[in-house]
């Protein structure tokens, strides 16, 4: 199983990252880890240390309000299928990822919140 797992480093802490891509590990292959904020310099300082790739959401008109959802969304559904993901890890406390997830279930793939 290809996995991807993709973090609103905004809305999550970095606490249990290593249990959760080990676990995942144990399930199938972690192919992707992505963790996404608008400023790094202000969200949990331990994610600066973890193995991903940091993704800095560039600012959407006058407000950073939801680029990083947005950013976020758009590379999960593109590497879900260019990665050819089976599990969609998505490891958030916000509730605007809906679209999302039913997007990657109609492309009869796995999502987790």
């Amino acid at each position: 199983m290809r996995i991807g797992i993709f973090i609103d480093c905004e809305n999550r802490s970095a606490n249990n990252f290593d249990d959760m891509v080990k676990y995942l590990n144990n399930k199938g292959k972690v192919i992707i880890k992505k963790g996404y904020a608008a400023d790094f310099s202000i969200v949990d300082k331990s994610w600066l240390s973890k193995s991903l790739i940091k993704v800095k959401c560039d600012k959407l008109g006058k407000s950073k309000k939801n680029c990083t959802d947005l950013s976020l969304s758009l590379d999960c559904l593109n590497d879900s299928i260019f990665l050819e993901l089976d599990l969609v890890v998505v490891h958030t406390s916000d509730i605007d990822f809906k679209p999302l997830i039913k997007k990657i279930n109609d492309l009869n793939k796995r999502v987790i919140i």
